[in-house]
Order: structure tokens, then sequence, then C-alpha cells
């Protein structure tokens, strides 16, 4: 049986901070070894029966740069899920976290990778 301590409210403002910290060092290190421009390879999983959200991705892949194609790839063993690829060129961390964003915010998408 495991126990759990209870944490005052400035524990938690404190370990909420340390974790803060360990997010903003991580993407330190991301500037520090993605080299900007690259190319960034998505895999997208979605609900195979979902129409609405491959438009949706299309959409946001084309308002980014009209050059990126939904690629299909292979359907999950149960035909519930679908794969798809997605290439595109980004130019800071920044900007590769705003199409993150966007893309992952579509529904029916169960997986970003």
């Amino acid at each position: 049986v495991r126990a759990y301590k209870y944490l005052s409210s400035s524990q938690l403002f404190i370990q909420a901070a340390t974790f803060l910290e360990g997010v903003g060092r991580m993407k330190d290190l991301m500037r520090e070894e993605i080299k900007f421009p690259v190319v960034w390879h998505y895999h997208i999983i979605v609900e195979s029966e979902d129409s609405e959200c491959v438009e949706a991705l299309k959409g946001i892949l084309s308002d980014f740069d009209r050059r990126i194609r939904l690629e299909p790839g292979a359907p999950s063993g149960g035909g519930r899920y679908q794969s798809y690829r997605a290439d595109a060129e980004v130019n800071s961390l920044e900007e590769l976290e705003g199409l993150s964003s966007r893309l992952e915010k579509v529904r029916g998408v169960k997986f970003l990778l």
C-alpha cells in the first residue's frame, strides 16, 4: 500500500515551478539540438472513419505550406484507426510548436508523433 503525503500550497507551488523550469530547459536543449530550418516528420493517428478530421488536417497543413501532403499509411489491425504522414519544413521551435498544437487539437486525432 502506497502512502500519500499531502502537500501545502507552497510545496505544490515549488513543485510546479520546478517542473516548469525543467520544461524550459528542455525547450532550450531542443533549440540547441535541432538545427532550423528542419523537415519535421509527423505521424498522425486518427479514427479511420472520420473524413472531417482528415479534411481539417489537410486544411491546417495547406495553410502552413501548400506543398505539404497528407500521405495515408497503414490502418490498424482492427481497422479502427488510420495513420497518416506529413513532412513539414519549419523554421523555428515556435513554428514547430504552433503547427503541432493546431494538428493535435483537431477532433478525431488520437496521437500526433
